[in-house]
Parts: C-alpha cells; sequence; structure tokens
C-alpha cells in the first residue's frame, strides 16, 4: 500500500510538473517572442500538455495533475479523502518544481507564466467555475465511459482543455487548476486575486462531481 501510495505521489508530482512546464512556459515563450505564439499557440500547448501526462501517468495514478480535479474525484466517490492528500502534495510539489525551475530559466518575465484576471476577480472566478465544471464533467465522462472511448480519453480531455483556454485565456488565463496557478505565483511570489484560482476550480470541479455522483 506504501509502495502504491510513493508512485501516486512521484506521477502527480512528474505529470504536474509536466504541465506546469509547457503551459506557463508557453505564456513566458509567447512574451518573450513577441506574441508569436498568440492565444491559440498557448491554448495547445496547455492542451498538449495535458493530453500527453494523461497517456503517459493515467495507468499509475490516473493523471489528476490538478487539486481541483482531485477534489471532484473525492466528491465522486472514485477515491478516499486520505489518498487524495498524496495525490494534493505530490501536484503542489510539481508545480513549484517546475516553476522554480522556469524562474531559473527566464527570470520573472510573463510572472512566470503565472495567472492574473484581466478585468474584474470576480468575473474571472465566475469564469473559472464555468471552465473548471466543463473540464471536470468531462473527466469523469471518460472514467465512466472507459471502455467505449478507450484511447480516445487523453486525446478528448487535452481538447477541453485547449477550449477552455481559448475562452478563459484572455479574461481569467483559463486555468482550471490552482497547482497550476500557485507554482508560478510561489516562484514569483505574486498573489494578486490569487484565491480566485484556487476557490474558483474547487466550486466547479465540486459541482461537476457532486453532479455527476447523482446522475
Amino acid at each position: 500500500m506504501r509502495k502504491q501510495l510513493s508512485f501516486i505521489f512521484l506521477a502527480e508530482l512528474f505529470g504536474t510538473f509536466g504541465l506546469v512546464f509547457f503551459a506557463a512556459g508557453s505564456a513566458i515563450v509567447d512574451v518573450l517572442s513577441g506574441g508569436l505564439l498568440t492565444l491559440v499557440g498557448v491554448a495547445f500547448c496547455s492542451g498538449l500538455a495535458v493530453m500527453a501526462m494523461v497517456y503517459t501517468f493515467s495507468e499509475i495514478s490516473g493523471a489528476h495533475i490538478n487539486p481541483a480535479v482531485t477534489f471532484g474525484f473525492v466528491l465522486s466517490k472514485h477515491i478516499e479523502l486520505k489518498r487524495a492528500v498524496v495525490y494534493f502534495t505530490g501536484q503542489i510539489s510539481g508545480a513549484v518544481l517546475a516553476s522554480q525551475l522556469l524562474k531559473s530559466l527566464f527570470g520573472l518575465t510573463a510572472g512566470v507564466g503565472g495567472n492574473m484576471p484581466s478585468g474584474s476577480a470576480i468575473q474571472s472566478f465566475g469564469l473559472e467555475i464555468v471552465l473548471t465544471f466543463t473540464l471536470m464533467s468531462v473527466i469523469l465522462a471518460t472514467v465512466v465511459n472507459r471502455k467505449q472511448l478507450g484511447p480516445l480519453g487523453g486525446l478528448i480531455i487535452g481538447a477541453t482543455v485547449v477550449l477552455c483556454v481559448l475562452v478563459g485565456g484572455p479574461i481569467s488565463g483559463g486555468s482550471m487548476n490552482p497547482a497550476r496557478s500557485f507554482g508560478p505565483s510561489f516562484a514569483g511570489w505574486t498573489w494578486s486575486s490569487h484565491w480566485v484560482y484556487w476557490v474558483g476550480p474547487f466550486v466547479g470541479a465540486g459541482l461537476a462531481g457532486i453532479g455527476y455522483m447523482n446522475l
């Protein structure tokens, strides 16, 4: 059991590291290149990073790579709270390590690729709820219909991330992931409206988890 939890911790650490490095890294490169990547490029980098991590680590931990997703799985009774603590620890650790590496490579460019509302915090808060609700619902659907969807699960989840970042990117950054926002904020020590990226995703994933459990 302890060995299994160790593997889960490492899978979530490396999976979240990969997600944050490429998602936040793409935001940094977009600034350094004078907008060469554009919003579309940043969205696809995030979606492809999620897809790659899902296919790499899903057989070990399920590749949550997101504290809000783990929370949604707890509420939908897919995993126990005790095990969720291991997921949370791995995810935050991976996000911090990736962000520290980005900081050492690029300094504080683009806030280490972090998220910050472009308008009001409440606007971004509402958007993060909707985006995370959508992502969590898709993830739960792929888990429930694993036999029918087969190897398409990672592609579907990655495509959903692209869609959500395209819509949410200009407003909230399209985080949907407290770890993805926490890592750059910790590395750059920038906490403006940071609560948005914890409360919004947790509310959205929680609503999806409860709703899917009842449906």
